[in-house]
């Protein structure tokens, strides 16, 4: 017996309660450690007899469930935490072994994963590491021996979490959601710039020529304008629906009456802005007229040089809002569609953290997970929703995220 332990029982003896009492409590750390030295051993021969027929190719997958959370197990013979998953059989295929692994390791049973990255290991020699990424719903756990503990961890806690060569590769996969809808909504926000510059550039340009001061070129302008912006806007949706379908792991195909539809139906919201340049720029050059008439001197190029500043500040006060407000609405369709393309049957409202958030919007996402299609509690089915005016949409980062697929 440890000399500590019976020193220290000798010191009591004139205690008998206290004697008893560290008795009591020395027997049960040592049951402990004879308890954890039986564990050790059985997983080294689980492992060991788990090992007979391993080939050199381990399959890992980072499994998230409908909150978005990952699932981490807790190694019961280190202080390392781990994925769920393990060594490929010899003769076995990814998606066999992946399967038993996960189903041994956790209880649960894997429908679909997708490939997220392959490594090259150093040992042993020609070993070799395949990440997955799976998504799960209302999965129960039930760990092996192999592991003491499962845990569905968030994102901001996955640092709390020895995870080693794994961190990097599940914060990104944890975080992939709300960024590949974030970049759809920016990607979509470079093409309706784009064609609001040039929709702008065809305004300064006619109004310096003259063109939109006959009722009927004006009208012409009009529709140039519009014809441009609705050109855009079906670049915006394919920009779009490209991100998220990539991000979602669905289908590439595109629709293109359904593209040229959403743009289509965002054309009467954009015309009182089209209407609204042109007026602007012709009071901007017949300032400049009235002015000239007063000095007693025309400067030909200072019509010109008026309306492209005057442009220039219309694009940064009205057009660049416009920008954002037709991207939240593209995007919105886009993800409408996409998610139902990629198998999903509920999807949740997701206001994202920014100085100045809409009430309704925080609303829709107390509403929680709902079915795809659903109208929130401001009338919209998707954020940039067009049964709801500008104010609901104008500077929006709101995003519909995938809960639950079929």
């Amino acid at each position: 017996m440890d000399s500590t332990f019976i020193n220290g029982a000798i010191g009591l003896r004139g205690n008998p309660s206290r004697f008893a009492k560290a008795t009591l409590t020395q027997s049960s750390i040592l049951l402990h450690v004879v308890r954890a030295e039986r564990l050790a051993r059985r997983i080294e021969a689980i492992r060991a007899a788990s090992s007979a027929g391993d080939s050199k190719t381990i399959v890992k997958v980072i499994i998230q469930d409908e909150q978005g959370r990952v699932l981490i197990l807790k190694d019961a013979g280190s202080k390392w935490d781990d994925l769920p998953g393990g060594h490929l059989k010899v003769g076995e295929n990814y998606a066999e072994g992946l399967i038993r692994e996960v189903y041994e390791e956790t209880g649960i049973r894997l429908t679909n994963a997708m490939l997220y990255r392959t490594q090259q290991l150093p040992t042993p020699p020609g070993g070799k590491m395949l990440l997955f990424k799976a998504r799960v719903d209302n999965a129960k756990v039930k760990v092996s021996e192999e592991h003491s503990g499962a845990t569905w961890v968030k994102r901001n806690e996955l640092g709390r979490h020895n995870l080693g060569r794994y961190a990097k590769d599940v914060e990104a996969v944890a975080g992939n959601q709300r960024e590949f809808h974030s970049v759809a909504r920016s990607n979509a926000k470079e093409e309706h710039k784009r064609a609001a510059l040039k929709a702008l550039a065809l305004a300064e340009h006619a109004v310096a020529k003259g063109d939109t001061s006959h009722p009927v070129d004006r009208a012409g302008v009009i529709g140039a304008m519009l014809g441009l912006l609705s050109a855009g806007g079906v670049a915006a949706y394919l920009a779009a629906h490209r991100t998220l379908a990539n991000g979602e792991g669905a289908p590439q195909e595109i629709d293109l009456p359904q593209a040229e539809g959403q743009a289509d139906s965002r054309t009467p919201l954009l015309e009182p802005a089209v209407k609204d340049t042109i007026d602007q720029l012709e009071l901007e050059k017949k300032a400049v007229e009235r002015e000239q008439v007063e000095r007693g001197t025309v400067i030909e190029s200072e019509i010109s040089k008026r309306l492209a500043l005057k442009a220039k500040e219309l694009e940064g006060a009205r057009w660049e809002r416009v920008a954002d407000t037709e991207a939240t609405a593209t995007y919105g369709a886009a993800a409408l569609r996409v998610l139902d393309v990629a198998g999903f049957k509920t999807v949740r409202w997701s206001q994202l953290d920014r100085p100045t958030k809409r009430h309704t919007h925080h609303l829709n996402e107390e509403q929680g997970e709902q079915p795809l299609g659903f109208v929130f509690q401001n009338g919209q089915s998707h954020p940039g929703d067009s049964a709801r005016g500008p104010e609901e949409n104008m500077n929006c980062l709101c995003q519909l995220l995938g809960v639950t697929r079929k």
